[in-house]
């Protein structure tokens, strides 16, 4: 997509763009609706992945850009309607606190503890695989390059439909603090605080 001179984009039906910036690999534009899209290289992922392949492939056609909600999203706490409206409205989940925080009770999980057993992974790496397969980015973060090294270390196995079925009956529904941002009567009684 490298290129000295300019490139006539084809723009997808119906969509104008108001503002288009132009980077060296890599453009932006805002249509219209104020909903934004990109095209070119994506070497890095930027552009996300290809449906047909799963790869990082350049685009030289403009792909419309998701919103991302970034939740508390594990095996405890696994945002299940959230994921489906989100998706409803073009919105990506991403999971925050995908390791459940260290929390105990998922750590401690025989249902995670025997998956990961039966795969030769521990049970962290399966909590990650379990967000992948759900089609859930996250971000999970360690200051040691052991742990780091782990979490990158889920391409490599899959897990089956029943395994998935079983790590969805962990579910608590509620936040591992206890308490959520997101709750209205929690909200509102913080907001009395002065």
């Amino acid at each position: 997509m490298a290129s000295s001179v300019p490139i006539k984009v084809k723009t997808p039906a119906n969509v104008s763009f108001t503002h288009v910036s132009a980077g060296g690999s890599h453009s932006l534009a805002i249509d219209g609706s104020g909903h934004a899209w990109s095209w070119g290289s994506n070497q890095n992922g930027q552009l996300g992945m290809t449906a047909n392949s799963g790869t990082f492939q350049d685009n030289p056609t403009p792909v419309h850009l998701n919103a991302v909600d970034q939740r508390e999203t594990n095996p405890l706490n696994q945002q299940k309607d959230m994921a489906k409206l989100a998706a409803e409205h073009g919105t990506l989940i991403q999971a925050w606190a995908p390791l459940a925080q260290g929390n105990k009770a998922a750590f401690d999980s025989p249902i995670l503890k025997s998956i990961a057993a039966t795969h030769g992974k521990t049970v962290a790496q399966v909590m990650l695989r379990w967000l992948l397969q759900r089609g859930i980015p996250m971000v999970a973060k360690s200051t040691h390059e052991s742990r780091l090294r782990e979490n990158i270390n889920i391409f490599d196995f899959q897990l089956s439909e029943a395994e998935m079925s079983q790590i969805a009956t962990m579910d608590q529904a509620r936040p591992l603090g206890g308490l959520s941002h997101q709750d209205p009567e929690m909200l509102s009684n913080l907001m009395r605080f002065k």
